[in-house]
């Protein structure tokens, strides 16, 4: 599989961009398709690390990838010539190791050792950094953009987390640094005790003696160490947001919106773009996964096969079937295209007859994706 960089393939919508960044709805095939883009690239010659933060290790499953350590594993160059991935390029895989870019991210943004240390060892820290809204995002984004520095590749392909929304990844870091410096937070911050007069105070005294009684002792003044230690790392999560910001409305960054023909993934991918353009970008490519294909072209049928009645009739029932659920896959496509735009570039994925398992069947679904012929002429999507 060597891909030639056609007019309209999508080898050549990426060329030149350090990230390529896979967005969309839970189950519309965003990981499989992550994962054939990256052998897509590979197969242009292009040195590739494809990140997912995939918890069911579905992407790492297909491409042979076991260890769940963190550290970026190559794919040997015989196991991609096996599955037919030919060209020259070189293709890394890596599994999100939370934790450790937790750490990392944290001892960066402290302003000395000390603090990093404090925050680490404080046993509300693993709960917190758990459950604080925007978390696994926000490490993906340090994991990516920690990559995209890194010179042994030339481009970085990420499976963005599952979330409920695909545009919780993009509003990630603001949504933690809202957090982190919540009222709430700068109140328990400067010291529970001081702000306790008054009838509210009186509520949140009560609250917090609870609170104390099941964790036990030192919670308050171990929850008021922590906190104030993460106030002291705000300025360099800010700024980190900032730098995530204006990668993010870089060209060096590309976007890859996944969907399927389902009506609600048709209605989440146009979400996502009307979110893209508020950031000043809108989708670079949109990838439709799944799409029935008509098996017949216009004026073809079955008539002048000799086979028997039986059989023809339920042929003939399949085949009508089918070709109805094509003409609804069509359909979602032409709304997809007057909702998002004509202007934009659209690829369609066929539904294949089985799962994407392996390496072989990631690289079929990369052929596909990266041939010409998958580019979907919007003005043929009007009508």
């Amino acid at each position: 599989m060597a891909v030639e960089r056609a007019p309209g393939a999508l080898a050549g919508r990426l060329s030149g961009r350090r990230v390529v960044a896979c967005l969309g709805a839970g189950g519309v095939g965003k990981t499989t398709v992550s994962a054939a883009v990256a052998v897509g690239l590979c197969a242009a010659g292009r040195r590739v690390l494809c990140l997912t933060i995939d918890p069911a290790r579905r992407l790492a499953d297909s491409l042979g990838v076991s260890r769940n350590d963190g550290e970026e594993r190559e794919i040997p160059a015989e196991r991609l010539a096996a599955a037919g991935v030919t060209g020259g390029g070189r293709l890394h895989v890596s599994l999100l190791d939370a934790a450790r870019t937790l750490e990392q991210m944290v001892r960066r943004s402290a302003p000395d050792e000390t603090a990093a240390r404090r925050v680490l060892s404080n046993r509300l820290f693993g709960y917190l950094s758990g459950s604080l809204p925007g978390v696994q995002e926000v490490m993906a984004f340090e994991r990516l953009f920690a990559a995209r520095e890194d010179p042994r590749y030339d481009v970085v392909v990420l499976d963005t987390p599952p979330t409920a929304h695909a545009l919780d990844f993009l509003d990630a870091p603001r949504r933690l640094v809202a957090a982190l410096d919540s009222p709430l937070s700068r109140f328990l911050a400067d010291g529970p005790r001081e702000g306790l007069a008054g009838a509210g105070g009186r509520s949140l005294r009560f609250i917090l003696r609870r609170l104390a009684r099941l964790a036990g002792p030192g919670l308050l003044e171990e929850m008021s160490q922590l906190l104030g230690d993460a106030r002291t790392l705000l300025p360099g999560l800010r700024a980190r947001a900032l730098e995530m910001d204006a990668a993010l409305r870089s060209d060096a960054v590309a976007f890859v919106v996944v969907t399927s023909v389902q009506p609600q993934a048709i209605d989440e991918a146009a979400f996502v773009h009307d979110r893209l353009g508020a950031l000043g970008r809108e989708g670079d490519v949109v990838v439709v996964n799944r799409v029935r294909l008509r098996a017949l072209r216009d004026g073809e049928d079955l008539e002048g096969h000799r086979l028997p009645a039986s059989l023809a009739e339920r042929l003939h029932r399949n085949l009508e079937e089918h070709e109805r659920r094509a003409a609804e896959d069509e359909a979602e496509l032409r709304r997809l295209v007057r909702r998002c735009g004509a202007h934009h570039h659209y690829y369609r994925i066929p539904a294949f007859a089985s799962d994407v398992r392996d390496l072989a069947a990631v690289a079929a679904v990369a052929r596909v994706l990266f041939d010409p012929s998958a580019a979907i002429e919007p003005a043929a999507e009007r009508g």
